[in-house]
């Protein structure tokens, strides 16, 4: 296990400001204020599996999963403090999972295979809901209504998962994630760097962004308004209008970004290779890197609870993001 401290990034500059102002008029000089910082503790495990993990999902801030290569499923109870594996009942690669509670759970992997719980992952049943194609990700919204997206493939299903229906249509062939805020309105991302989108449930899908050409792995919304979407070359796409528009931000990155996280409108987390892990305070106008001291590629992040959230990645790499809040006084004249 390792452990980083990362010294926050309004710290920094408040120091950098106080030498540069340190012979200003004392006229200029006020009562100070109280400002809240922001600082990151990052905790990194191996676990003993060595295998890929390419997915994470938590129901609350105690219950998780973790999926992975060759069928590989692990759980906690515990915030992460201890993992067990689960046997999932395949040897296919699991790419994405999504828990409906702490019971009834579904993962999607290579050649159309689906997993799913209603026990907690004790045990796991095993089908192939499309033939051949690899799926990619799997979202509900609700108990009842999911969707499933990979290689020319969409899926839905109005009934917790026992029949899967193919959309009407899709304009892009390959697809990396899927998110639905609502029953009706979807956003999914892809290969050259399309964001296309439903307003009937996953029925029919049409272009709503190509502006991009690198591909968007992931697509992560914080209610209906504000989502974000991140891939290939450090892009990070964003909307603040119900994915009516998209604009990139500047992520300060040419690494593959992999995962992207909002606890809300404004804190956000992306993950991707060689370690990388960006966050933002203010909605993706600004990105800054953490050192996390790792090479290992991370390939999701989720949510645990709003200060807490959890990376998977390489070699059955998990890190542990904890976001520390603290207060400080700071003279005025540095905040104007």
């Amino acid at each position: 296990m390792t452990t980083k401290r990362v010294m926050p990034f309004l710290v920094l500059a408040l120091i950098a400001l106080t030498l540069l102002s340190g012979c200003d008029d004392e006229e200029k000089t006020t009562e100070p204020e109280m400002v809240v910082i922001y600082d990151y503790q990052i905790t990194s495990d191996s676990l003993s599996i060595d295998k890929d993990l390419k997915d994470v999902f938590f129901v609350d801030s105690l219950h998780g999963w973790a999926v992975g290569v060759e069928g590989t499923i692990i759980h906690t109870h515990t915030a992460a403090a201890i993992w067990t594996a689960q046997t999932s009942g395949t040897s296919d690669d699991l790419h994405s999972v999504f828990f409906t509670d702490t019971l009834t759970g579904y993962a999607v992997g290579s050649y159309g295979v689906l997993v799913s719980t209603t026990d907690g992952g004790v045990t796991w049943a095993v089908d192939t809901i499309t033939a051949g194609e690899s799926l990619r990700d799997v979202y509900f919204s609700g108990r009842s209504h999911g969707w499933a997206v990979g290689q020319d493939v969409i899926l839905r299903t109005t009934d917790s998962g026992r029949t899967w229906t193919p959309a009407a249509t899709w304009p892009v062939a390959t697809l990396y994630a899927v998110e639905f805020p609502d029953l009706s309105h979807g956003w999914a991302s892809g290969i050259g760097g399309a964001i296309i989108g439903s307003s009937d449930g996953g029925a029919n899908w049409t272009v709503i962004d190509s502006s991009n050409q690198n591909p968007l792995l992931d697509i992560d919304f914080v209610g209906s308004q504000t989502g974000g979407a991140v891939g290939v070359g450090g892009k990070i796409m964003h909307t603040d209008n119900a994915g009516a528009e998209w604009f990139s931000q500047d992520s300060r990155s040419n690494e593959v970004l992999r995962g992207i996280a909002f606890a809300d409108t404004r804190f956000g987390l992306v993950v991707g290779d060689n370690g990388s892990l960006l966050t933002t305070e203010d909605g993706g106008e600004h990105w800054e890197e953490l050192l996390t001291g790792q090479t290992a590629g991370f390939f999701a992040v989720f949510f645990a609870d709003y200060h807490q959230a959890f990376a998977v990645g390489d070699g059955g790499k998990i890190m542990k993001i904890q976001r520390i809040e603290t207060s400080q006084l700071v003279p005025k004249r540095l905040l104007n």
